[in-house]
């Protein structure tokens, strides 16, 4: 009888903590920030664990471009460095050209050389497609322009070779920036910056 006791009681405490991640995700789907930080800070909800579906509420957020529930979750100490689609959440926010998710992420201080699947860094993604509001970022962050992907290639030589997305004046300004960091000094915008040109 003590034994099913027990048993019953961890398998209502693991329902009870599924429901909160379930409640977290939906939380963070609907953008309820205080629903957020009352079940992370009072329910003690791991907001770096997902539902019963596998899914992430930092990933939910984001997925559903609700800004003020990604904030929050990074500030209650969500996993900057998830992964989504195989790639970092930082390389995947250069890819998706989401500039204002991609520098909250960097304010949550990830690691910036993290690579995809391809070895790409969020440096080389954002070099290979001309985005170069996101490689200045990057190179005052301190992001390796060194380091080469799965190919071979460097951050320079995937811009180089994006000749169909990029314009060569485009091209030229990422690559001095990439063979010049010490020349880049302030970031270009806040997080919180609504009009961003990039």
């Amino acid at each position: 009888m003590r034994i099913q006791l027990i048993f019953l009681f961890c398998i209502s405490n693991s329902l009870h903590a599924m429901e909160k991640q379930n409640s977290l995700v939906e939380a963070a789907l609907s953008n309820n920030v205080l629903l957020i930080q009352q079940l992370v800070e009072i329910e003690e909800t791991d907001p770096n664990k997902p539902n019963q579906h596998g899914v992430f509420p930092l990933i939910a957020a984001y997925n559903n471009g609700q800004r003020a529930a990604f904030e929050k979750l990074l500030a209650l100490k969500a996993n900057p460095g998830i992964k989504i689609k195989d790639a970092p959440l930082l390389v995947q926010s250069v890819v998706d050209n989401q500039f204002l998710f991609f520098k909250m992420i960097l304010e949550a201080k990830p690691e910036l050389n993290s690579t995809d699947c391809w070895g790409e860094t969020a440096l080389m993604k954002a070099a290979k497609y001309g985005r170069k509001a996101f490689v200045t970022e990057l190179v005052i962050q301190r992001a390796n322009t060194t380091l080469k992907d799965n190919n071979g290639n460097t951050a320079q030589t995937l811009c180089m070779k994006s000749l169909w997305i990029v314009s060569n004046e485009i091209r030229t300004s990422i690559a001095e920036l990439l063979t010049s960091p010490h020349k880049t000094k302030k970031p270009l915008v806040k997080a919180n910056t609504l009009s961003i040109s990039v």
